[in-house]
Protein backbone atom coordinates (compact mmCIF):
# COMPACT_ATOMS: atom_id res chain seq x y z
CA UNK A 1 0.00 0.00 0.00
CA UNK A 2 2.96 2.38 1.11
CA UNK A 3 4.37 1.45 -2.40
CA UNK A 4 1.40 2.04 -4.68
CA UNK A 5 1.04 5.49 -2.78
CA UNK A 6 4.34 6.66 -2.78
CA UNK A 7 4.19 5.58 -6.77
CA UNK A 8 1.44 7.89 -7.39
CA UNK A 9 2.91 10.39 -4.95
CA UNK A 10 6.29 10.50 -7.62
CA UNK A 11 4.11 10.22 -10.67
CA UNK A 12 2.04 13.36 -9.51
CA UNK A 13 4.97 15.68 -8.41
CA UNK A 14 6.76 14.47 -11.58
CA UNK A 15 3.15 16.05 -13.86
CA UNK A 16 3.53 18.96 -11.37
CA UNK A 17 6.62 19.60 -12.33
CA UNK A 18 6.28 19.26 -16.41
CA UNK A 19 3.04 21.66 -15.78
CA UNK A 20 5.44 24.08 -14.19
CA UNK A 21 8.34 23.77 -16.81
CA UNK A 22 5.75 24.40 -20.10
CA UNK A 23 4.40 27.02 -18.05
CA UNK A 24 7.31 28.40 -17.24
CA UNK A 25 8.35 28.11 -21.43
CA UNK A 26 5.31 30.42 -21.92
CA UNK A 27 5.63 33.70 -23.13
CA UNK A 28 4.29 36.54 -21.62
CA UNK A 29 5.56 39.12 -22.97
CA UNK A 30 6.43 39.18 -26.69
CA UNK A 31 8.38 41.79 -29.13
CA UNK A 32 7.68 41.12 -33.17
CA UNK A 33 10.02 43.27 -35.10
CA UNK A 34 9.50 44.00 -38.84
CA UNK A 35 11.95 45.32 -40.72
CA UNK A 36 9.98 47.00 -43.69
CA UNK A 37 12.11 46.03 -46.87
CA UNK A 38 14.74 44.16 -45.13
CA UNK A 39 16.75 40.99 -46.67
CA UNK A 40 19.42 39.68 -45.44
CA UNK A 41 22.02 41.41 -47.80
CA UNK A 42 20.39 44.58 -46.24
CA UNK A 43 20.98 43.35 -42.44
CA UNK A 44 24.99 42.03 -43.68
CA UNK A 45 25.92 45.03 -45.04
CA UNK A 46 24.87 47.10 -42.78
CA UNK A 47 27.45 44.85 -39.88
CA UNK A 48 30.07 45.45 -42.81
CA UNK A 49 29.35 49.09 -42.87
CA UNK A 50 29.67 49.58 -38.77
CA UNK A 51 32.22 46.83 -38.05
CA UNK A 52 30.06 44.93 -36.11
CA UNK A 53 27.10 42.27 -35.70
CA UNK A 54 23.87 43.47 -35.17
CA UNK A 55 22.15 42.75 -32.33
CA UNK A 56 19.11 40.37 -33.77
CA UNK A 57 22.12 38.59 -35.77
CA UNK A 58 23.45 36.93 -32.47
CA UNK A 59 20.44 35.14 -31.55
CA UNK A 60 20.25 31.47 -31.10
CA UNK A 61 17.49 30.71 -34.03
CA UNK A 62 18.01 31.76 -37.29
CA UNK A 63 16.44 30.67 -40.43
CA UNK A 64 15.16 32.28 -43.85
CA UNK A 65 11.27 32.37 -44.87
CA UNK A 66 9.45 32.68 -47.77
CA UNK A 67 7.56 36.08 -48.34
CA UNK A 68 4.80 35.41 -51.72
CA UNK A 69 1.25 36.23 -51.41
CA UNK A 70 -1.85 35.18 -53.06
CA UNK A 71 -1.33 36.90 -55.93
CA UNK A 72 2.25 36.60 -57.02
CA UNK A 73 5.46 35.45 -56.08
CA UNK A 74 6.97 39.07 -54.94
CA UNK A 75 4.18 40.69 -51.97
CA UNK A 76 3.80 44.29 -51.25
CA UNK A 77 3.59 45.17 -48.20
CA UNK A 78 -0.15 44.80 -47.68
CA UNK A 79 -0.16 41.39 -48.14
CA UNK A 80 3.25 40.62 -46.46
CA UNK A 81 2.20 42.60 -43.44
CA UNK A 82 -1.16 39.97 -43.26
CA UNK A 83 0.47 36.78 -43.75
CA UNK A 84 2.75 38.22 -40.42
CA UNK A 85 -0.09 39.26 -38.61
CA UNK A 86 -2.46 36.79 -39.64
CA UNK A 87 -0.90 33.33 -41.07
CA UNK A 88 -3.11 33.39 -43.69
CA UNK A 89 -1.65 34.51 -47.61
CA UNK A 90 -4.00 37.15 -49.28
CA UNK A 91 -3.62 39.03 -52.94
CA UNK A 92 -1.11 42.27 -53.14
CA UNK A 93 -2.67 45.17 -51.87
CA UNK A 94 -5.35 43.55 -49.11
CA UNK A 95 -5.10 44.65 -45.62
CA UNK A 96 -6.23 41.76 -42.52
CA UNK A 97 -8.58 39.74 -45.24
CA UNK A 98 -8.13 36.68 -46.61
CA UNK A 99 -7.71 35.95 -50.50
CA UNK A 100 -11.87 36.10 -50.47
CA UNK A 101 -11.97 39.44 -48.70
CA UNK A 102 -12.80 37.61 -45.80
CA UNK A 103 -11.54 39.26 -42.35
CA UNK A 104 -9.01 37.16 -40.75
CA UNK A 105 -8.21 37.76 -36.93
CA UNK A 106 -4.71 38.70 -36.47
CA UNK A 107 -2.14 37.98 -33.67
CA UNK A 108 -2.65 40.96 -32.04
CA UNK A 109 -6.60 40.48 -31.98
CA UNK A 110 -6.08 37.12 -30.40
CA UNK A 111 -3.88 38.42 -27.90
CA UNK A 112 -6.09 41.21 -26.76
CA UNK A 113 -8.95 38.91 -26.71
CA UNK A 114 -6.72 36.65 -23.80
CA UNK A 115 -6.19 39.70 -22.07
CA UNK A 116 -3.18 40.62 -22.71
CA UNK A 117 -2.09 44.04 -23.73
CA UNK A 118 -1.00 44.88 -27.46
CA UNK A 119 1.35 47.51 -28.43
CA UNK A 120 1.85 48.88 -32.35
CA UNK A 121 5.05 51.24 -33.15
CA UNK A 122 6.10 52.26 -36.84
CA UNK A 123 8.41 54.55 -38.49
CA UNK A 124 5.71 55.46 -40.83
CA UNK A 125 2.25 56.06 -40.95
CA UNK A 126 0.34 54.44 -38.18
CA UNK A 127 -2.21 53.49 -41.07
CA UNK A 128 0.71 52.26 -43.40
CA UNK A 129 -0.13 48.87 -44.30
CA UNK A 130 2.45 46.88 -41.75
CA UNK A 131 0.63 48.82 -38.57
CA UNK A 132 -2.78 48.47 -39.68
CA UNK A 133 -2.56 44.59 -40.77
CA UNK A 134 -2.37 44.21 -36.83
CA UNK A 135 -5.54 45.88 -36.51
CA UNK A 136 -7.22 46.75 -39.41
CA UNK A 137 -9.55 44.53 -41.96
CA UNK A 138 -9.84 46.66 -45.45
CA UNK A 139 -9.47 44.96 -49.21
CA UNK A 140 -6.82 47.93 -50.34
CA UNK A 141 -4.28 49.49 -48.03
CA UNK A 142 -4.97 53.01 -50.08
CA UNK A 143 -8.44 52.87 -47.47
CA UNK A 144 -6.61 55.27 -44.69
CA UNK A 145 -9.46 56.74 -43.39
CA UNK A 146 -11.26 53.38 -43.32
CA UNK A 147 -8.21 51.58 -41.58
CA UNK A 148 -8.56 54.43 -39.14
CA UNK A 149 -11.53 53.74 -38.15
CA UNK A 150 -11.14 50.25 -37.99
CA UNK A 151 -8.38 51.24 -34.97
CA UNK A 152 -9.84 50.72 -31.61
CA UNK A 153 -9.19 50.75 -27.93
CA UNK A 154 -10.70 47.32 -27.45
CA UNK A 155 -8.03 46.31 -29.84
CA UNK A 156 -4.75 48.42 -29.78
CA UNK A 157 -3.89 49.45 -26.25
CA UNK A 158 -0.78 52.02 -27.34
CA UNK A 159 -0.05 52.55 -30.84
CA UNK A 160 2.81 55.10 -31.74
CA UNK A 161 4.19 56.19 -35.54
CA UNK A 162 5.40 59.12 -37.06
CA UNK A 163 2.15 60.20 -39.13
CA UNK A 164 -1.58 59.64 -39.63
CA UNK A 165 -1.86 59.04 -43.25
CA UNK A 166 -4.79 61.04 -45.09
CA UNK A 167 -6.96 59.41 -47.90
CA UNK A 168 -8.05 62.61 -49.62
CA UNK A 169 -6.79 65.83 -50.20
CA UNK A 170 -8.45 68.47 -48.29
CA UNK A 171 -8.91 66.39 -44.75
CA UNK A 172 -6.46 67.55 -41.47
CA UNK A 173 -5.10 65.48 -39.07
CA UNK A 174 -6.96 67.62 -36.50
CA UNK A 175 -10.21 66.29 -38.06
CA UNK A 176 -8.75 62.14 -37.72
CA UNK A 177 -7.28 63.16 -34.19
CA UNK A 178 -10.73 64.50 -33.07
CA UNK A 179 -11.93 60.99 -34.35
CA UNK A 180 -9.20 59.25 -32.39
CA UNK A 181 -10.03 61.01 -29.04
CA UNK A 182 -13.43 59.93 -29.52
CA UNK A 183 -13.20 56.63 -29.66
CA UNK A 184 -11.23 57.32 -26.25
CA UNK A 185 -7.70 57.18 -27.39
CA UNK A 186 -5.38 59.77 -25.96
CA UNK A 187 -3.25 61.30 -28.38
CA UNK A 188 0.49 62.80 -27.53
CA UNK A 189 2.64 64.55 -29.71
CA UNK A 190 5.43 65.25 -27.84
CA UNK A 191 6.80 61.39 -26.61
CA UNK A 192 10.04 62.67 -25.13
CA UNK A 193 8.70 64.05 -22.13
CA UNK A 194 5.66 62.24 -21.94
CA UNK A 195 5.16 59.77 -18.80
CA UNK A 196 3.66 57.24 -20.68
CA UNK A 197 3.13 55.36 -17.50
CA UNK A 198 0.89 57.48 -16.20
CA UNK A 199 -1.80 57.13 -19.17
CA UNK A 200 -4.68 55.06 -18.02
CA UNK A 201 -6.60 55.28 -21.41
CA UNK A 202 -5.26 54.02 -24.92
CA UNK A 203 -2.75 56.09 -25.91
CA UNK A 204 -1.66 57.44 -29.46
CA UNK A 205 1.82 58.81 -29.64
CA UNK A 206 2.84 60.90 -32.81
CA UNK A 207 6.07 63.14 -33.96
CA UNK A 208 5.08 66.80 -33.16
CA UNK A 209 5.35 67.85 -37.19
CA UNK A 210 2.06 67.46 -38.33
CA UNK A 211 3.53 68.08 -41.93
CA UNK A 212 5.82 64.87 -42.49
CA UNK A 213 4.50 61.38 -43.40
CA UNK A 214 7.47 59.46 -41.19
CA UNK A 215 9.97 59.88 -38.68
CA UNK A 216 12.96 61.76 -39.76
CA UNK A 217 15.00 59.42 -40.98
CA UNK A 218 18.33 58.79 -38.33
CA UNK A 219 20.86 60.25 -40.76
CA UNK A 220 18.53 63.71 -41.36
CA UNK A 221 18.10 63.29 -37.57
CA UNK A 222 18.09 66.79 -35.03
CA UNK A 223 17.16 67.57 -31.31
CA UNK A 224 13.88 67.99 -32.48
CA UNK A 225 13.36 64.75 -34.01
CA UNK A 226 11.68 61.52 -32.49
CA UNK A 227 13.40 58.52 -33.13
CA UNK A 228 12.13 54.80 -32.78
CA UNK A 229 13.41 53.96 -29.82
CA UNK A 230 11.54 56.91 -28.26
CA UNK A 231 8.37 55.12 -29.10
CA UNK A 232 9.72 51.75 -27.67
CA UNK A 233 10.28 53.42 -24.58
CA UNK A 234 7.23 55.29 -24.18
CA UNK A 235 5.39 51.69 -25.45
CA UNK A 236 7.68 49.37 -22.91
CA UNK A 237 6.89 52.18 -19.77
CA UNK A 238 3.30 51.97 -20.51
CA UNK A 239 2.79 47.78 -20.82
CA UNK A 240 5.26 47.53 -17.72
CA UNK A 241 2.64 50.05 -15.88
CA UNK A 242 -0.79 48.38 -17.34
CA UNK A 243 -0.09 44.87 -18.57
CA UNK A 244 2.74 43.79 -16.90
CA UNK A 245 1.10 40.75 -15.04
CA UNK A 246 -1.18 40.05 -17.98
CA UNK A 247 1.64 40.29 -20.31
CA UNK A 248 1.10 42.33 -23.91
CA UNK A 249 2.18 41.79 -27.35
CA UNK A 250 4.04 44.66 -29.07
CA UNK A 251 4.89 45.05 -32.71
CA UNK A 252 7.35 47.15 -33.82
CA UNK A 253 7.93 48.53 -38.04
CA UNK A 254 11.35 49.79 -39.35
CA UNK A 255 9.07 51.07 -42.10
CA UNK A 256 11.71 53.40 -43.26
CA UNK A 257 14.51 50.97 -44.26
CA UNK A 258 11.41 50.22 -46.79
CA UNK A 259 11.47 53.98 -48.14
CA UNK A 260 15.32 53.76 -47.82
CA UNK A 261 15.15 50.98 -50.12
CA UNK A 262 13.15 52.20 -52.51
CA UNK A 263 15.15 55.23 -53.14
CA UNK A 264 18.31 53.08 -53.85
CA UNK A 265 19.39 55.22 -50.83
CA UNK A 266 22.32 52.36 -49.18
CA UNK A 267 23.48 55.28 -46.41
CA UNK A 268 20.63 55.60 -45.58
CA UNK A 269 19.26 52.32 -45.28
CA UNK A 270 22.44 51.07 -43.17
CA UNK A 271 21.88 53.42 -40.80
CA UNK A 272 17.59 52.70 -40.53
CA UNK A 273 18.33 49.35 -40.24
CA UNK A 274 20.93 50.41 -37.05
CA UNK A 275 18.19 52.36 -35.48
CA UNK A 276 15.75 49.60 -35.31
CA UNK A 277 18.91 47.81 -34.09
CA UNK A 278 18.72 50.54 -31.01
CA UNK A 279 14.75 50.20 -30.34
CA UNK A 280 15.89 46.50 -30.15
CA UNK A 281 18.13 47.31 -27.57
CA UNK A 282 15.28 48.58 -24.83
CA UNK A 283 13.74 45.07 -25.79
CA UNK A 284 16.66 43.08 -24.30
CA UNK A 285 16.84 45.43 -21.53
CA UNK A 286 13.40 44.14 -20.82
CA UNK A 287 14.21 40.96 -21.05
CA UNK A 288 16.90 40.91 -18.95
CA UNK A 289 14.58 41.34 -16.20
CA UNK A 290 12.05 38.79 -17.07
CA UNK A 291 14.62 35.93 -19.53
CA UNK A 292 12.12 33.24 -19.31
CA UNK A 293 9.19 35.01 -20.23
CA UNK A 294 10.44 37.85 -22.80
CA UNK A 295 10.42 36.36 -26.60
CA UNK A 296 11.56 38.48 -29.43
CA UNK A 297 10.86 37.86 -33.07
CA UNK A 298 12.68 39.45 -35.85
CA UNK A 299 11.83 39.38 -39.82
CA UNK A 300 10.78 41.02 -42.56
CA UNK A 301 7.86 41.62 -44.83
CA UNK A 302 9.89 41.28 -48.11
CA UNK A 303 13.11 42.47 -49.34
CA UNK A 304 13.40 45.80 -51.46
CA UNK A 305 15.68 47.13 -54.56
CA UNK A 306 17.46 44.11 -54.95
CA UNK A 307 20.39 44.71 -53.32
CA UNK A 308 23.93 44.20 -54.49
CA UNK A 309 27.23 43.92 -52.56
CA UNK A 310 29.89 43.48 -55.45
CA UNK A 311 29.22 45.21 -58.95
CA UNK A 312 32.63 45.01 -60.05
CA UNK A 313 34.41 41.81 -59.60
CA UNK A 314 35.31 40.15 -56.23
CA UNK A 315 35.77 44.09 -54.49
CA UNK A 316 33.62 45.84 -51.78
CA UNK A 317 34.27 49.52 -49.93
CA UNK A 318 31.35 51.07 -47.86
CA UNK A 319 34.13 54.04 -46.62
CA UNK A 320 32.37 56.41 -49.11
CA UNK A 321 29.44 56.36 -47.18
CA UNK A 322 30.72 57.45 -44.02
CA UNK A 323 30.72 60.60 -45.44
CA UNK A 324 27.08 60.99 -46.49
CA UNK A 325 25.22 63.52 -43.64
CA UNK A 326 21.91 63.15 -45.00
CA UNK A 327 19.45 60.95 -46.91
CA UNK A 328 18.65 61.12 -50.59
CA UNK A 329 15.60 63.20 -49.46
CA UNK A 330 18.10 65.80 -47.21
CA UNK A 331 20.13 66.83 -50.74
CA UNK A 332 16.95 67.06 -52.78
CA UNK A 333 15.61 69.44 -50.26
CA UNK A 334 19.07 70.79 -50.16
CA UNK A 335 18.58 71.32 -53.81
CA UNK A 336 15.38 73.10 -53.62
CA UNK A 337 16.42 75.58 -51.19
CA UNK A 338 19.43 76.26 -52.92
CA UNK A 339 17.20 77.23 -55.72
CA UNK A 340 14.51 79.51 -53.47
CA UNK A 341 17.38 81.43 -51.68
CA UNK A 342 18.94 82.36 -54.93
CA UNK A 343 16.57 83.17 -57.06
CA UNK A 344 18.70 85.12 -59.68
CA UNK A 345 20.70 81.74 -60.03
CA UNK A 346 22.66 79.31 -58.47
CA UNK A 347 26.75 79.35 -59.23
CA UNK A 348 28.41 76.00 -60.10
CA UNK A 349 30.08 76.84 -56.64
CA UNK A 350 27.23 76.79 -54.91
CA UNK A 351 26.46 73.47 -55.60
CA UNK A 352 29.74 72.47 -55.44
CA UNK A 353 29.52 73.70 -51.77
CA UNK A 354 26.34 71.55 -50.95
CA UNK A 355 27.75 68.74 -52.18
CA UNK A 356 31.19 68.84 -50.09
CA UNK A 357 28.59 69.24 -46.97
CA UNK A 358 26.46 66.37 -47.68
CA UNK A 359 28.51 63.83 -49.58
CA UNK A 360 32.15 65.12 -48.61
CA UNK A 361 33.04 65.48 -52.34
CA UNK A 362 36.30 66.48 -53.31
CA UNK A 363 37.29 66.97 -49.84
CA UNK A 364 37.26 63.32 -48.16
CA UNK A 365 35.89 61.92 -51.90
CA UNK A 366 38.03 62.63 -54.95
CA UNK A 367 36.26 62.91 -58.13
CA UNK A 368 37.71 61.66 -61.53
CA UNK A 369 37.56 64.52 -64.73
CA UNK A 370 34.74 62.24 -65.72
CA UNK A 371 32.77 62.29 -62.44
CA UNK A 372 33.49 66.25 -61.95
CA UNK A 373 32.02 66.75 -65.59
CA UNK A 374 29.20 64.70 -64.78
CA UNK A 375 28.36 66.96 -61.84
CA UNK A 376 28.40 69.61 -64.03
CA UNK A 377 25.89 68.16 -66.29
CA UNK A 378 23.50 67.86 -63.68
CA UNK A 379 24.33 71.37 -62.78
CA UNK A 380 23.49 72.49 -65.90
CA UNK A 381 19.89 70.58 -66.30
CA UNK A 382 18.14 72.01 -63.22
CA UNK A 383 20.19 75.53 -62.68
CA UNK A 384 20.96 76.97 -65.80
CA UNK A 385 18.64 80.13 -66.76
CA UNK A 386 15.14 78.33 -68.19
CA UNK A 387 15.56 75.31 -66.17
CA UNK A 388 13.43 74.60 -63.21
CA UNK A 389 14.73 71.84 -60.75
CA UNK A 390 15.72 69.58 -64.42
CA UNK A 391 14.82 66.22 -64.98
CA UNK A 392 13.32 64.05 -62.20
CA UNK A 393 13.14 60.73 -60.64
CA UNK A 394 9.86 58.95 -58.98
CA UNK A 395 10.23 56.53 -56.63
CA UNK A 396 7.03 54.42 -55.02
CA UNK A 397 7.30 57.52 -51.96
CA UNK A 398 9.01 60.13 -53.60
CA UNK A 399 10.77 62.52 -56.38
CA UNK A 400 13.75 63.65 -56.65
CA UNK A 401 15.84 65.49 -58.88
CA UNK A 402 18.34 63.78 -61.25
CA UNK A 403 20.98 65.54 -59.43
CA UNK A 404 20.13 63.97 -56.21
CA UNK A 405 19.51 60.39 -57.90
CA UNK A 406 23.16 60.82 -59.80
CA UNK A 407 25.21 61.81 -56.56
CA UNK A 408 24.24 58.56 -54.69
CA UNK A 409 24.35 56.25 -57.65
CA UNK A 410 28.06 58.18 -57.76
CA UNK A 411 28.61 56.55 -53.91
CA UNK A 412 27.48 53.72 -55.11
CA UNK A 413 29.80 53.02 -58.35
CA UNK A 414 32.47 54.13 -56.23
CA UNK A 415 31.51 51.37 -52.96
CA UNK A 416 30.66 48.65 -55.62
CA UNK A 417 26.99 48.80 -54.45
CA UNK A 418 24.14 47.61 -56.69
CA UNK A 419 20.46 47.42 -57.00
CA UNK A 420 18.54 45.23 -59.10
CA UNK A 421 15.49 48.20 -59.31
CA UNK A 422 12.86 50.53 -56.94
CA UNK A 423 10.55 47.74 -55.76
CA UNK A 424 10.16 44.85 -54.18
CA UNK A 425 11.99 41.34 -54.88
CA UNK A 426 11.23 37.74 -54.27
CA UNK A 427 14.14 36.95 -51.89
CA UNK A 428 13.39 35.18 -48.97
CA UNK A 429 13.92 37.29 -46.01
CA UNK A 430 15.70 36.28 -42.66
CA UNK A 431 14.10 35.28 -39.18
CA UNK A 432 15.96 35.83 -36.00
CA UNK A 433 14.21 34.45 -32.42
CA UNK A 434 15.41 34.89 -28.83
CA UNK A 435 13.64 33.49 -26.17
CA UNK A 436 11.09 30.54 -24.47
CA UNK A 437 9.48 28.73 -26.80
CA UNK A 438 12.05 28.87 -29.95
CA UNK A 439 11.10 25.32 -30.50
CA UNK A 440 7.82 26.28 -32.23
CA UNK A 441 9.63 27.81 -34.88
CA UNK A 442 11.92 25.45 -35.58
CA UNK A 443 9.44 24.69 -39.11
CA UNK A 444 8.71 28.33 -40.02
CA UNK A 445 9.19 27.90 -43.76
CA UNK A 446 6.91 30.49 -44.56
CA UNK A 447 6.32 34.06 -43.41
CA UNK A 448 2.69 32.52 -42.70
CA UNK A 449 4.55 30.44 -40.32
CA UNK A 450 5.62 33.20 -37.64
CA UNK A 451 2.33 34.29 -36.41
CA UNK A 452 1.35 30.96 -35.80
CA UNK A 453 4.33 29.81 -34.05
CA UNK A 454 4.07 33.49 -31.81
CA UNK A 455 0.28 32.14 -30.95
CA UNK A 456 1.63 28.89 -29.72
CA UNK A 457 4.25 30.65 -27.43
CA UNK A 458 1.58 32.72 -26.04
CA UNK A 459 -0.93 29.79 -25.62
CA UNK A 460 -3.28 31.37 -27.89
CA UNK A 461 -5.83 30.22 -30.26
Amino acid sequence: MKKIFLHSFVCAALLLLVQVSAFGQQAKYVFYFIGDGMGINQVRATEIFYGKNLSFTQFPFRTFVTTQSASSWVTDSAAGGTALSTGSKTYNGAIGVDADKNAVQNVAEAAKKNGYGVGIITSVGINHATPSAFYGHQKDRNMYDALLSDLDPAKVDYIAGGAILLEKKGHSNDEQEKALAEKGFTLSRDPKTLDAAACKSSLVVLQPDVEKSKLDYDIDRNENSVALKDLVKCGIDYMSANYLKKGFFMMIEGGAIDYACHGNDFGTMVRETRNMDDAMALALEFMEKYPKQTLIVVTADHETGGLLMSTNGYFLDLEPYKYQKCSKDGINDGLAKLREDNPDGVSWEQFKALYREKLGFWDQIKLSIEEEASLMMDYSSAFTKGRHGGPQDRTLYFSYSRCATNAIKMLDKKSHIGWAGGDHSGAPVPLFVKGPCEKYFYNCLDNTDIPKAIKQSMGLK
